[in-house]
């Protein structure tokens, strides 16, 4: 049933009274903004209603956010703190780390460059870097291929990260130390083949950038990229962000105090705000021009959102800088940024006039993307803009002929190690993802398609050769997976010095327990976390992802990044086996002497004073400690020797970790005051105080290998 139609002069005064009502609570709003055109007011005051309850369920301290609709901003606002403290409010102007959204403020400030003739898209960067080299598996000298489209489109084929100055650095280096220690990083994959996501890439980028201009990166996007799109206050120098008190702080759930220094300047260094990312989406909502002044070639634009050499078929992808995808009838760019206890997000349509980011001062939720998504969604559901509808089912009856289907069996990883399993489905194939199970109907020999919900999804079949895995290929974004491994493959050389590699390692993240990492042999191969590796040289190993995994220095390393060996000493080792079997040996006596009793039906007279408290608190304690070693020899070997940090964000799972040692000391003292008692006070017979004396030493024992190991939190 319709509403009654309102008179014309009604509904515009009812439409009035809504903007300004929102006018009002948006008191953060950016000048410039116009009244909220129809559809809009309605998703903006439901998202400004969920935000506080957000930041409540999700611990995150504070979160600002710009919408602009036909190119101008319509909401900017600021809510909760700068951190758990709450000692600021955050505001539209408060400054936040971008994380990776920097790499697309990089990009637009290469292409600047090209339009001033400083820089070519398609020239070898050997060109702009003459003693700069890089190590390859499949073709010598890569360095003179790649591109400044290969490193902004991440299809260099260069690893994530570097030996120096990279997200697990507990001391950040110098931006040129960084650069130099890419040049001894492996290729993932051949020159242009693939995407391949590298901060290396866009640091390259950035440093060529200072090379060619003869100044320090920083300086070099200031002067040539945000001044001129108005955002002042907008910087990658950390000592000039350091010095602006409207700063929010990170908050990361395993990291009591993140750095807000960004080792990767030009992947991830910048701080901005939500006022002046309003200026960087209307820049491209203007098509390259910021205000009537213009900054950038519409031309080059469109080679910024364009995907280079897209596999058959894709339609969203990276482009340089920023993502792009297909949907609403339309495309959008975008790009997320987390880390150091930030995430980020932006989003917008060109075409569509609408763009959004938020930004946020906490990891571990989701929040800045499902605002941005979600507001973006709701505004042009409500205003009709675009509509696309769900792509049509198939109408395929009969899979047509195919090759055996068998070859593709196996386990594929992507280059940002998302699993896939492709597994027999009757006479023919599943894929089987995180998200589900999924029979495949073959449209071609080499092709496949699935029902994901109410769309259709595509992927297809590579063949391996010259000794590169079989891969599986998403059409839709071009990603790729290699085969891992599968069943019946047939087994590895199995080599005997391989035994020296095998046991388990860690990698710290800024000085704090990260990644355990367990290398073992397993059908002739070694393997790292589940990763086959194939030798390429005595101690040098590569996964099917193009991971390197490093035994031929005095340090190992995977990935370019340490590898601590996790080593127990010998006589740890003894302390927990003969202080474990005191423990079972005391155990087995007490259950005989009380089987004993209920068979000559003694009571409770028989039971001497204090010893059924006292063997309650010796077994608590000796519970709580057999679950501490337990859970750290079998689960968490890589924070022996450093421990837990406290950190109220950590899970409740990790809180009970950190405690659980202080636990098993206090009640391990109050079993050693029992023994006291037993033997001044209470008078126990001799055989029970020298047993309870052998349970209290082993578990004294073992909180002196607690506090030897760091668990203890005092």
């Amino acid at each position: 049933m319709r509403a009654p139609t309102l008179p014309c002069r009604c509904r515009v005064i009812r439409r009035t009274i809504t903007c300004l009502g929102l006018a009002l609570v948006c008191g953060g709003t950016a000048a410039g903004s116009l009244p909220l055109p129809s559809g809009v007011a309605g998703p903006v005051a439901d998202y400004r209603a969920r935000i506080p309850g957000w930041l409540a369920d999700e611990r995150i301290p504070g979160l600002s956010v710009v919408l602009l609709v036909d190119g101008r901003v319509a909401w900017a606002e600021g809510f909760g703190h700068t951190d758990d403290r709450r000692r600021a409010p955050v505001t539209p102007d408060t400054l936040f780390s971008l994380q990776s959204n920097s790499k697309a403020f990089t990009a637009l400030a290469v292409l600047v460059a090209v339009q001033e003739g400083r820089l070519s898209l398609d020239a070898p960067i050997s060109g702009y870097l003459p003693g700069f080299t890089l190590q390859s598996r499949f073709e010598t000298r890569p360095e003179t291929r790649i591109t400044l489209r290969h490193l902004l489109s991440h299809t260099a084929g260069l690893a994530h990260e570097a030996p120096v100055g990279n997200n697990y650095d507990h001391v950040p280096e110098a931006f040129e130390a960084h650069i130099q220690s890419i040049g001894r990083t492996w290729l993932r994959y051949p020159v242009g083949e693939r995407y391949c996501y590298s901060n290396l890439g866009l640091d390259l980028a950035g440093y060529i950038l200072q090379t060619v201009y003869g100044e320090a990166f920083p300086e070099c996007v200031k002067k040539r990229l945000l001044r001129p799109l108005g955002m002042a206050r907008s910087s990658f120098d950390i000592r000039e962000i350091l010095r602006n008190p409207d700063r929010a702080a990170g908050h990361d759930p395993y990291e009591p105090h993140p750095s807000a220094v960004i080792p990767m300047i030009p992947a991830g260094g910048l701080f901005s705000s939500a006022r002046e990312m309003g200026m960087f989406l209307r820049f491209h909502l203007q098509r390259g021009r910021a205000g009537d002044s213009p900054v950038l070639e519409e031309g080059l634009l469109e080679e910024l959102a364009a995907i280079p050499r897209p596999r058959p078929g894709q339609r969203d992808g990276y482009a340089l800088g920023v993502y792009r995808s297909v949907q609403h009838g339309t495309y959008s760019l975008s790009h997320s940024g987390g880390g150091f206890g930030f995430l980020s997000y932006m989003l917008w349509y060109p075409e569509l006039g609408l763009g959004a980011a938020v930004l946020t001062n906490a990891t571990g939720h989701n929040r800045h993307a499902d605002l941005a998504e979600g507001l973006l969604d709701a505004i042009i559901a409500a205003t009709g803009r675009a509509a696309a509808g769900p792509e049509a089912k198939s109408t395929l009856d009969q899979p047509p002929p195919a090759a055996d289907t068998r070859q593709w069996h196996g386990t594929y990883l992507s280059e940002r190690y998302r699993e896939w399993i492709i597994e027999a489905e009757g006479a023919g194939l599943a894929l089987r993802t995180s998200s589900g199970r999924y029979p495949l109907r073959f449209t071609a020999a080499d092709e496949a398609e699935f029902d994901r919900g109410e769309t259709v999804s595509h992927v297809r079949f590579y063949a391996g050769g010259q000794g590169r895995p079989a891969t599986v290929a998403s059409v839709a974004d071009g990603t790729v997976f290699d085969r891992n491994d599968g069943p019946g493959d047939p087994p590895g050389p199995d080599r005997p010095e391989w035994r020296r590699f095998e046991g388990r390692y860690r990698q710290r993240v800024r000085g704090l327990p990260g990644e355990l990492v367990t290398i073992g042999i397993r059908n002739g191969f070694l393997y790292a976390n589940g990763l086959r590796l194939t030798e390429q040289a005595p101690g040098l190993f590569f996964g099917c992802t193009g991971d390197v995994v490093d035994f031929r220095g005095p340090v190992p390393a995977f990935r370019n990044i340490p590898l601590e060996p996790i080593e127990i000493d010998p006589l740890d080792l003894a302390i927990l086996g003969i202080g474990g079997l005191m423990l079972l040996l005391a155990g087995l006596a007490e259950a005989w002497v009380r089987i004993r009793r209920r068979r000559l039906g003694a009571g409770l007279d028989s039971v001497h004073p204090g010893q059924r408290w006292a063997s309650g608190v010796a077994w608590a304690a000796a519970a709580t400690t057999g679950s501490v070693f337990g859970v750290v020899l079998t689960c968490f070997p890589q924070v022996i020797g450093i421990g837990l940090l406290w950190n109220p964000r950590l899970p409740l799972a990790l809180k009970a970790a950190y405690w659980a040692p202080a636990a098993a000391a206090l009640l391990t003292g109050i079993t050693l005051v029992c023994l006291a008692l037993a033997w001044t006070r209470w008078r126990w017979p001799s055989e029970l105080r020298q047993g309870y004396a052998a349970v209290a030493v082993s578990l004294a024992a073992g909180v002196m290998l607690m506090r030897l190991w760091r668990l203890l939190p005092f």
